[in-house]
């Protein structure tokens, strides 16, 4: 199992990736899951990186054990990203290795996991829409309440955990739900700050007793403080009963 290191500048307050930044497969039987090594990084920095990156929806520090998703954001055409560290090292490293979940189109991955993307999903209504650039997608322009996006794919058995992925500009307030079959995980948005900034909520987990299509829709309950969101992605994260 090889990685590739990518060595940072360290400027004041950030790290700046060195060019071109390049992202290297952990495990050729898991070709979704890339990961990029840093070098003197900042406690609570920016690690910026030069794009286009291949389309990810989800980073987080390889050595934490929680796989907490990191925010990360873009410029307007996506040719820089963005990734937020944590505010404290995680056990005072100073050095550590990113993994990027990697996803163009909706898929089922060989870790079980199961991304519903953007770039093919359905959106109904007069005003969303995809907007892309190589490396981001994302269901945009998003002001109309009965506006909605949804997907119908195979989810295989299984217990999962379920996240949203998404960025909003606006004030926390809008209330959304996702649904997946029958099952709905109602959601207010908080604000990330900027439409190009995207964090990862969690929604809850869901139970797939049988293989088989799911209708798979994210709705509006109530626009509040502004538009709805950026949604690049839903995610399904295979979890362990015991």
């Amino acid at each position: 199992m090889r990685k590739h290191i990518v060595t940072l500048l360290l400027l004041t307050g950030l790290a700046t990736a060195q060019e071109p930044t390049k992202l290297q497969t952990i495990d050729e039987t898991q070709p979704q899951i890339r990961s990029l090594g840093i070098i003197d990084w900042l406690e609570g920095g920016e690690v910026k990186l030069t794009g286009p990156l291949p389309s990810f929806v989800k980073v987080w520090l390889e050595d934490d054990p929680k796989q907490s998703p990191l925010e990360f954001s873009f410029n307007k055409d996506a040719s820089e990203i963005s990734i937020y560290l944590p505010k404290k090292n995680l056990e005072g490293q100073k050095s550590a290795t990113l993994n990027f979940l990697i996803t163009e189109k909706t898929a089922v991955h060989p870790d079980g996991s199961v991304v519903f993307s953007a770039l093919d999903s359905e959106v109904v209504g007069k005003q969303a829409k995809l907007e892309t650039h190589p490396g981001s997608h994302r269901i945009g322009f998003w002001g109309n309440a009965n506006d909605f996006v949804r997907w119908d794919r195979a989810i295989p058995e299984g217990d999962y955990r379920v996240e949203l992925v998404y960025s909003r500009a606006s004030k926390t307030g809008t209330e959304v739900a996702i649904s997946i079959g029958e099952i709905s995980f109602p959601l207010i948005l908080e604000t990330t700050g900027s439409w190009y900034r995207y964090r990862i909520a969690e929604l809850g987990e869901i139970s797939i007793p049988k293989t088989g299509s799911q209708s798979v829709e994210t709705r509006v309950i109530k626009i509040v403080n502004g538009g709805v969101m950026n949604l690049k992605a839903i995610v399904l994260t295979p979890i362990s009963k015991k």
